[in-house]
């Protein structure tokens, strides 16, 4: 590996870069196992320690180059603090939000800035089915390497569509649904009229101004012990638990 390649994928660790290049690295083999079983548009794998069979099968079915590395540079390549010693570079995959079909559900996150909470809530919405995540533009990359990690995979079921202000709502069709305090309690409702958008915003300040001006129903998680409020992603699962209860 040459110093410019190096540096490109050092250099992936920065937003800038990702959008500039439209890639992104992955690291562990469960991840990339879960990528090349999806059919992600891996680029190339870089290993510092000995690949599975099956890895090594599916990276040849599809052509993916395998580069082994020493420990040394994987380190240097790799975010976390300890390496893996197995990454992959991905594309970035090219997602217009035109695209999503009228009859979809999606989650809108307004103002999610924690990578632990983003990436958790995409998993969660691959587990019930939902994998359509539109962004506000205060939301953090989806391809931050702390959003893929939480992620465990979900990155390849899901699209994700960056940077779409709140008019995007209140053009859309589907039934808007917002996660607030003082809404209806979930377990009130016997069903939803799909489809639907579910919005959930920051911790602190809930969503912003700007969607609750708009006709939408308000869906609350009933508290019966103590606490001032949910994380947002534990709040996003139990509501989509709800959502699918018909399905469960």
């Amino acid at each position: 590996m040459n110093e410019k390649e190096i540096k490109r994928l050092t250099s992936l660790h920065i937003k800038k870069y990702r959008d500039e290049h439209k890639q992104f690295l992955i690291e562990g083999k469960r991840i990339i196992a879960e990528a090349l079983e999806s059919g992600a548009d891996i680029v190339k794998l870089y290993s510092a320690s000995e690949l599975e069979e099956s890895i090594i099968t599916a990276a040849n079915d599809h052509k993916i180059p395998i580069e082994n590395v020493d420990e040394r540079l994987a380190q240097k390549i790799s975010s976390t603090v300890s390496p893996s010693g197995v990454l992959a570079l991905c594309s970035i995959p090219k997602k217009d939000i035109s695209s999503i079909q009228k009859n979809e559900n999606c989650i809108y996150l307004d103002c999610v800035r924690d990578p632990g909470n983003l990436g958790t809530i995409a998993r969660t919405a691959v587990w019930f089915g939902v994998k359509h995540i539109v962004l506000s533009e205060t939301c953090a990359d989806p391809y931050n390497s702390k959003v893929v990690r939480s992620g465990m995979g979900a990155h390849f079921y899901s699209n994700f569509y960056s940077k779409i202000s709140t008019s995007w709502l209140h053009q859309n069709t589907r039934k808007i649904l917002v996660a607030e305090i003082g809404g209806k309690s979930i377990n009130k409702f016997k069903s939803i009229a799909k489809p639907w958008v579910l919005v959930m915003g920051s911790e602190p300040k809930g969503v912003s101004e700007e969607i609750l001006i708009e006709n939408y129903q308000a869906l609350s998680i009933p508290k019966v012990g103590y606490g001032e409020s949910l994380n947002v992603a534990m709040a996003a699962g139990i509501i989509l638990s709800s959502l699918n209860r018909e399905k469960m």
